[in-house]
């Protein structure tokens, strides 16, 4: 990257910007896949804070964190299909899934977790400022899956010679699992919005997708929440947009009849 790629900004105005660091973490993804996100494109480029700092412009980073693909149930389907129940890789989706946890969540989640079928972290990214906690039942897909595969016991991830992998190396092996699977398109921070795009069209509310995915407040909840309403209502008035006839009654619950009723060759009684 050359000097000549990177847009400066007047000296007067000081930059709404982040380090190389918080802004893949503000995104989701490791520090080197960012730097190959914004080496091919797919993550804008840095401003010149100072003669030897760059930063990352915040909204442009949030809009390109929005682009990320969700999968869809069909790619975890064939995820699955091609790495088995009791791999690493396998696992990692699982957790990954079934969790709604952060990358950096993901990778130190181990046994000192869970009591009792639940599941209990503290986000590193709320640990220094709401100090929320995450606090979720452990669903039989994830126990299976653990069950199954070979883990640590500080770690359920490890590499294959047992030790705990760091988050960022996690980050690269997930980008080989899915190329290997033919998802060259699919990413980490994907199936976090996947799990909460299903959660939400099965009908989780803003407060429970909050008690999920540890977030604070609502302005993350309700991209998924409304997207599933949206949904349903189009789903329950599709049907209004077939044309009616006029002429009938829609009250009317006998059909008019096919031809014209004969008078009687009596006389009308009185």
């Amino acid at each position: 990257m050359t000097r000549r790629d990177i847009s400066l900004l007047p000296p007067s105005l000081a930059p709404f910007g982040v380090s190389r660091e918080t802004a893949a973490e503000l995104v989701g993804i490791g520090a080197t896949v960012f730097d190959q996100m914004v080496v091919d494109g797919r993550m804008p480029q840095p401003r010149v804070a100072s003669q030897k700092r760059f930063v990352w412009d915040v909204q442009e980073l949030l809009a390109a964190g929005k682009g990320f693909h969700t999968w869809s149930v069909e790619e975890v389907r064939q995820y699955e299909a091609k790495h088995p129940l009791g791999s690493r890789a396998r696992l990692a989706l699982d957790i990954a899934l079934y969790t709604g946890l952060r990358r950096q969540e993901v990778a130190i989640l181990g046994r000192q977790h869970v009591k009792d079928g639940w599941i209990r972290i503290t986000p590193g990214k709320t640990k220094k400022s709401s100090g929320a906690v995450v606090e979720i039942p452990m669903l039989p897909e994830l126990a299976a899956s653990i069950a199954a595969t070979p883990t640590g016991d500080l770690t359920f991830l490890t590499s294959a010679y047992g030790e705990a992998l760091a988050v960022d190396g996690r980050g690269n092996r997930v980008r080989g699992w899915c190329d290997r699977a033919d998802l060259t398109h699919c990413t980490r921070h994907g199936l976090r919005k996947a799990g909460a795009t299903i959660a939400a069209e099965n009908g989780a509310t803003d407060e429970e997708l909050m008690a999920i995915f540890g977030w604070t407040t609502k302005q993350q909840t309700t991209t998924y929440t409304r997207a599933a309403d949206r949904k349903r209502l189009a789903k329950g008035a599709i049907h209004k947009l077939r044309p009616t006839d006029p002429k009938v009654e829609t009250g009317n619950k006998f059909p008019a009849p096919k031809s014209a009723v004969r008078k009687s060759a009596g006389k009308t009684a009185k």
